[in-house]
């Protein structure tokens, strides 16, 4: 009687253990991450604008949100190319799902004399 009641606490135990380890080592899915965009005002004499953050890291099914605050319009351009470059309007935004781990640059076409950078990396 005591072995059936050792096995069985000891089957519960191993299932909490597994439900527990499966809740810590799931990556999170689904975020949603927001990429500023606007003009560095402290270096009044380059204007440059900038993806804020520059780097981003996130997960496969993430989407980023990118968010024109600037007074001129930007463009999100991938270096892959896996989407057409996009145009962003003062005050609009676009966003992307990532369906595929990898390392995305991409930049801002009309600012390529300060050359707007940035870098998503999808795990």
């Amino acid at each position: 009687m005591k072995s059936r009641h050792a096995v069985l606490l000891t089957a519960i135990l191993a299932l909490v253990a597994v439900f527990a380890a499966l809740q810590f080592f799931t990556k999170p899915s689904g975020r949603t991450w927001t990429v500023r965009i606007y003009v560095n005002s402290t270096d009044p004499i380059a204007l440059k604008g900038i993806y804020d953050p520059a780097t981003l890291e996130i997960y496969v099914g993430d989407t980023v949100v990118w968010v024109n605050e600037d007074i001129r319009p930007h463009s999100v351009e991938f270096e892959n190319r896996m989407t057409d470059p996009m145009w962003i309007k003062p005050g609009d935004k676009w966003s992307y799902t990532f369906s595929a781990p990898g390392v995305y640059n991409y930049r801002c076409m009309p600012c390529f004399c300060n050359p707007m950078t940035g870098k998503v990396v999808v795990k």
